[in-house]
């Protein structure tokens, strides 16, 4: 499988779904897939120079932007999902999941009055914030 191809197969199974209309199930299909881009940023076979986890992230959040998440430090320590005592987030793509769980928790909270994006870029302030406040450059926590 390539990009095109999970692209696709993601929006035949689900449409133009938002990630807070998910069922379970769908949740923990698209969980799947989405984890499954995300590992063709890595794979020798398909990696794209200079396009990693983060940006493969960015990428599928541009062709799903209800749906999938940005994978960014700054967001997983808005959600409490990485601590600011990491100063480099290794692996970061093993949190992709993590981080769909918890931004469809979030939306479900909202009630409707928030997008993904709107938690997204809160999230980050929120991140960005927390790693001045703990006096650390964004060079000392790039993953």
């Amino acid at each position: 499988m390539d990009y095109t191809d999970v692209l696709r197969n993601i929006r035949q199974k689900l449409g133009n779904k938002s990630l807070g209309a998910l069922t379970e199930e769908e949740k923990v299909w698209f969980k799947r897939k989405a984890q499954e881009f995300i590992d063709l940023s890595l794979s020798e076979r398909t990696k794209i120079r200079g396009l990693g986890a983060s940006y493969a992230s960015a990428l599928l959040a541009a062709h799903l932007p209800d749906l999938a998440p940005i994978l960014d430090r700054y967001v997983l320590i808005g959600t409490g999902i990485v601590s600011v005592t990491h100063r480099q987030i290794k692996e970061i793509e093993t949190y992709y999941g993590k981080l769909i769980d918890e931004m469809q928790h979030r939306l479900l909270a909202s009630e409707g009055t928030k997008s993904l994006r709107d938690i997204d870029k809160e999230l980050f302030i929120h991140g960005s914030n927390i790693i001045k406040s703990a006096g650390l450059s964004t060079t000392e926590t790039q993953s």
